[in-house]
């Protein structure tokens, strides 16, 4: 059976293909350390280079896949209500964190967009709380980033 997402999917992984060049590019703009130390282009290279490498290893599946001839079911217009209301909770971060802080606020976008997107609540909910949890420890903990 032929999967009807296969056209977006390709589209997708160009986008996020272009995206990750882009971020690469555009952090070879950053400012660079005299003392040889590692810069603020670092992170952003690292998130550029495993964008670019998961884009181009989902590119590959879908290229070795047969059945390419499929229609884009994907933009029916249920669907394209979901992919709307997950980017207006996008439009709506911005108040959001004004009143529950980056934390809630980017843990209150996760469960909404698994939510819009098909997920179920208890898998909705887990990966709202392991993100959240996830940000804390990592840039609050470990990198002493004040949030």
């Amino acid at each position: 059976m032929v999967n009807p997402a296969r056209p977006f999917e390709l589209l997708v992984c160009l986008i996020a293909l272009a995206l990750g060049l882009a971020a690469w590019f555009i952090s070879d703009t950053f400012p660079r350390t005299a003392e040889g130390y590692l810069g603020p282009a670092l992170f952003p290279k690292l998130l550029a280079v495993g964008l670019a490498v998961a884009s181009l290893s989902l590119l590959y599946r879908n290229l070795r896949q047969p059945g390419l001839g499929a229609s884009f079911k994907l933009l029916a217009w249920g669907n394209l209500l979901r992919i709307g209301g997950v980017l207006l909770a996008l439009l709506l971060t911005p108040w959001a964190l004004d009143r529950l802080g980056l934390l809630g606020s980017a843990g209150l976008l996760v469960l909404l967009s698994c939510l819009l997107l098909g997920a179920r609540w208890l898998e909705a909910l887990l990966t709202a709380l392991f993100m959240v949890a996830f940000v804390y420890v990592v840039f609050v903990q470990l990198l002493k980033v004040p949030l």
